[in-house]
């Protein structure tokens, strides 16, 4: 059962100390973070200045779905003005219906958008209250018929089908109405059309305005003149209808839609055929859990180790796929539509072949990646070892330089030192006399030479010369 969640402007809460804009009624047990989530899409934007009735603004239906808790949650909600609060301020009333767990596939949507009246609340005039259990919802599906107020509104009632065709592609729709426009019955219309849980696929709202980031929207009203009509443009591959203007005729390519174009028209299911034709739209994992339940378990096949000992995809492992490998196939292959056990069998067989296609490609592009692998590692190593060597060569260099500049000092001392020293001649023993006068003039000169530092190391010729025959002079005695 669904739970519920009302909330409005009153002077005291559900919660313990609120007050103002707060939760006044909820379904017991409904979680913490959930009850969060639904007061921050209880927003309104106000067209015209409130009154006391609250009724010269538009209502907002709408059906969204977001990820919480790690389930996808399903929530229809009612938004309206309110009038004027306790405070004599302006008012609205939130009223939310939250289904998990499959459940929501009980109810059809476009009944429950129908009954709105009998469903929502408008007011809240009680004191806040739990309720004890979740609300039994007791309506009857609401069967597929003319779309007379598409036609009575464009001229052509099959484009309730073109809208109900977009719940099985997943494509964004948005529709430019008028305030003066029952954009309420134009989504009933269009949601009868399709099976109650094709219906479940469809998140919309009647005014849309910005939700918060992960909340799915795909049908957008967007009120003519609104700030949202300048981005409507801006949301990628999306259906806009623009109905305040007429709409061009239908060209039909397809034949799904074609089947709800004619539906939308006439109102019969005589000669009907959608489920076959959204079997054949919808991916390969639909087809293959329907086999799957006549005993073949879906489970994880090791396709790498096939191809490696040669085997192909046969019959019984297509129907034992994983459920992301089968709908792949719905990319890459377009199947007849199937009237019965034989285009069954060749719907089977195509996606066999494709299939193997598929994995041969798979397994070369592998190969591929292996190579490529290979080689830039191989390059990685080569890189890293010149670059070890480098690195030590440097070092090895910066250490020899280091050895050189420390031995500097040591030679420059050396060579500075080396002048000053005093040479060492060999003396030779033998007793030399006197010099005559006619050498005394040559001897001084000699003597100053000897006893100035700065030449101390320059010899006389003739010194020289007997330094190096090596033997004594001969001198001239002058006697006294």
């Amino acid at each position: 059962m669904p739970y519920e969640l009302i909330y409005t402007s009153v002077d005291k809460g559900l919660k313990l100390g609120s007050r103002g804009f707060c939760t006044v009624a909820c379904t017991t047990g409904l979680a913490q973070n959930i009850m969060t989530m639904l007061e921050s899409l209880s927003g309104y934007r106000y067209l015209n200045p409130p009154n006391s009735d609250g009724k010269n603004n538009p209502v907002v239906y709408s059906s969204l779905i977001f990820q919480m808790n790690g389930r996808e949650q399903h929530i229809i909600s009612r938004i309206a003005d309110a009038g004027l609060d306790y405070s004599n301020r302006s008012n609205k009333i939130a009223h939310h219906f939250l289904f998990t767990n499959q459940e929501y596939q009980q109810y059809n949507q476009a009944a429950l958008l129908s009954n709105a009246d009998s469903l929502f609340v408008s007011q809240w005039n009680q004191e806040p209250q739990w309720f004890p259990a979740a609300k039994t919802i007791n309506i009857e599906p609401l069967p597929a018929s003319v779309c007379q107020y598409w036609q009575t509104l464009t001229g052509d009632a099959g484009w309730a089908g073109v809208l109900a065709n977009t719940a099985l592609t997943g494509q964004n729709v948005c529709l430019i109405y008028s305030e003066d426009q029952n954009i309420q019955q134009l989504l009933i219309e269009a949601l009868a059309l399709l099976p109650t849980k094709i219906q479940w696929k469809v998140s919309f709202s009647s005014f849309y305005t910005k939700y918060p980031p992960g909340v799915t929207c795909q049908w957008k009203c967007i009120l003519k003149g609104s700030q949202e009509e300048s981005v409507v443009q801006m949301i990628p591959d999306s259906l806009v209808l623009n109905l305040t203007k007429p709409l061009p005729s239908l060209d039909i390519s397809d034949d799904l839609t074609a089947e709800l174009v004619a539906l939308a028209r006439t109102g019969s299911l005589e000669n009907f055929h959608l489920e076959q034709i959204i079997a054949q739209q919808q991916t390969f994992s639909s087809f293959n859990v329907d086999y799957a339940k006549e005993g073949a378990e879906i489970e994880r096949r090791d396709f790498s180790a096939a191809k490696k000992s040669e085997k192909m995809i046969s019959s019984e492992d297509f129907f034992r796929l994983p459920e992301e490998d089968s709908s792949l196939l719905n990319q890459m292959v377009q199947v007849p539509v199937p009237g019965g056990p034989g285009d069954a069998l060749k719907m089977q067989n195509v996606a066999i072949e494709e299939l193997n296609k598929y994995y041969e490609a798979l397994v070369k592009n592998n190969q591929i990646n292996k190579q490529r692998n290979i080689i830039f590692t191989s390059v990685l190593i080569v890189s890293i070892a010149i670059l070890i060597t480098l690195i030590i060569s440097v070092f090895q260099d910066n250490r020899n330089v280091k050895e050189d500049l420390e031995a500097v000092p040591e030679v420059l001392t050396e060579l500075i030192e080396q002048p000053l020293k005093e040479p060492v001649h060999k003396e030779t023993k033998t007793n030399k006399p006197p010099k005559s006068n006619k050498t005394n003039n040559n001897s001084s000169t000699t003597d100053s030479i000897k006893t100035n530092p700065a030449v101390e190391n320059v010899k006389e010729p003739q010194a020289l010369e007997e330094a190096a025959s090596d033997q004594p002079a001969t001198e001239e005695v002058t006697p006294n």
